[in-house]
């Protein structure tokens, strides 16, 4: 009773120590063999970047960097990018050298102190089921071949961890990892470390920003009756994922009798021989184009060289660019300021309403396509507006003239200080205004829009008298206009806001209806 309890507590123990580890986890380990080839495409003329990612992506630290970068706020995609060739695509060569090499250096002499020799072992069982499930989903799901590969290659991520935390443990460990029985190898390893592999594995995909589908696919690729919903249902995949979970967690440099092993695993697939064969060929074509490496060889010695010398090189030119796109972005926004304040002095001496003091409808529409190109110039967004007091005749009939002009006034001036200084407003004509701003950003814009609603839609005019104030509500329509592309037809974005402005009125007035321009 004694031992069963001390064991248990070994276990949390250990459980408790890699989980902390794996919260702190920010690169795997890397192979010599990858990046090497990396430094070779990279010396050559004209590399496609189908053939980085045929390189890269056999190292799954480079694989999860690069994946956990594009799938970042940083990105920010409207979808989980899954795809190495298309996150390749996203980065750019410029971007992707440094942060490969960056990557692999850190990868080589990475926090888990593992031995090259056991690194290595780890990397080739993880190739060959990455090359496993993509073989076996691409007749059935070729559009999800690299997800596949990507999948299986990340499957046993947890174990450099494993094998840090406990060297003592270790032997032990490789012995529980070959047993072919995966209920009772699941358990043995359970006991041993109070998690397994899989889950650890999923903690390590999600702490580096890997998508859901892979950080599920990890977690359940020895269950396969969750399989399939971590793989959104896709059953091809999720039975490729599943058998590829079945292969060795290690391999030896020449593996004896792996295609034996590999013929008695995909035996009940349909074609196996010729599933095997196309797997046990692929998977040596791969390590035979990549070669291997020997930390201790003068080759490595000579790569570290190149490769230092690159991140050097990368570095010294990235710092140049970096200080001359903000040398650029500083020139281009103090000239924007000029240009914009050039045209607010020449709104002020003509073309202007007396009664408001904005632009009437001539001045508004000489202007507003200048302000558009210079929006479009500077990359800012630009967005056109309507807006009128809401029963304007009621508030003449009841205060008279003299109110209804203050309150045309106020509309106006409020108007102004909702945009703050960034566009233009016209009278044009009765209580009717239109108005063009622009914002650097998204944001901003955002921003813009909720002071309008908040404020500008709800003003007061002083009535006379013992009257005091009254309130006053405008209906807002505002047309956002496409970030790129001319100003073909202002006279219709001009009566796309007006019907958005009469639609604010219908829904209730005093608000601010937004609508992008395609949709208004």
């Amino acid at each position: 009773m004694t031992q069963r309890l001390t064991g248990t507590h070994l276990a949390q123990r250990r459980r408790d120590q890699l989980f902390r580890a794996a919260e702190g986890v920010a690169l795997l380990p890397s192979t010599l063999v990858v990046p090497m080839r990396v430094l070779v495409l990279h010396r050559r003329d004209n590399v496609e970047m189908s053939q980085y990612a045929e390189v890269i992506g056999a190292d799954p630290s480079l694989v999860a960097k690069i994946l956990g970068l594009v799938n970042s706020a940083a990105f920010k995609p409207a979808q989980p990018i899954t795809k190495l060739t298309q996150a390749l695509v996203m980065i750019g060569l410029r971007n992707l050298l440094p942060l490969v090499f960056g990557v692999s250096l850190g990868g080589i002499f990475n926090q888990f102190a593992m031995p090259a020799e056991e690194r290595s072992a780890l990397w080739r069982a993880s190739l060959l089921k990455a090359v496993s499930a993509r073989e076996c989903v691409r007749k059935l799901r070729p559009d999800a071949v690299e997800e596949a590969f990507i999948a299986a290659l990340m499957q046993d991520v947890a174990l450099p961890l494993i094998h840090g935390s406990d060297r003592s443990a270790w032997s032990e460990t490789v012995a529980i990892m070959d047993m072919a029985d995966q209920a009772a190898r699941v358990a043995r390893e359970r006991a041993l470390y109070g998690t397994d592999h899989a889950e650890l594995g999923a903690v390590i995909a999600r702490r580096l920003g890997l998508p859901e589908l892979f950080a599920g696919a990890i977690a359940h690729h020895h269950t396969a009756e969750r399989l399939p919903a971590s793989c959104g249902g896709n059953a091809a995949l999720a039975q490729a994922l599943g058998v590829a979970g079945a292969l060795p967690h290690r391999l030896a440099p020449n593996a004896p009798g792996l295609r034996g092993r590999l013929l008695s695993i995909f035996g009940k697939f349909p074609d196996a021989a010729d599933l095997v064969r196309g797997i046990f060929d692929s998977y040596t074509a791969t390590l035979a184009q990549l070669g291997d490496a020997d930390e201790r060889s003068v080759a490595f010695k000579e790569f570290m060289q190149a490769l230092c010398m690159e991140v050097a090189l990368c570095m010294e030119g990235a710092i140049g660019e970096s200080t001359t796109a903000i040398t650029r972005l500083k020139d281009r926004g103090a000239e924007l300021e000029r240009k914009v304040g050039e045209l607010k002095q020449e709104v002020i001496r003509s073309e202007y309403d007396p009664l408001t003091g904005v632009l009437n409808r001539r001045g508004f529409l000489r202007r507003a396509a200048r302000f558009v190109e210079l929006a479009r110039e500077y990359d800012a967004r630009c967005a056109v507006g309507f807006a009128d007091i809401d029963d304007f005749k009621r508030l003449n009939d009841q205060h008279g003239h003299g109110v209804g002009d203050r309150a045309l006034v106020a509309l106006a001036h409020g108007l102004v200080s909702a945009l703050r200084g960034r566009g233009i407003v016209a009278r044009l004509g009765g209580d009717e205004f239109c108005f063009m701003l622009f914002a650097k950003d998204e944001a901003a814009l955002a921003e813009t829009v909720r002071h309008l609603d908040e404020t500008f839609c709800h003003l007061e005019v002083d009535v006379g008298g013992k009257g005091g104030k009254a309130p006053i509500t405008s209906s807002v329509g505002l047309v956002r206009l496409a970030p790129s592309g001319p100003l073909s037809d202002l006279e219709r974005v001009m009566k796309s806001a007006d019907e958005l402005m009469y639609g604010a009125k219908r829904a209730g007035k005093g608000r601010c209806v937004v609508r992008d321009l395609d949709a208004a």
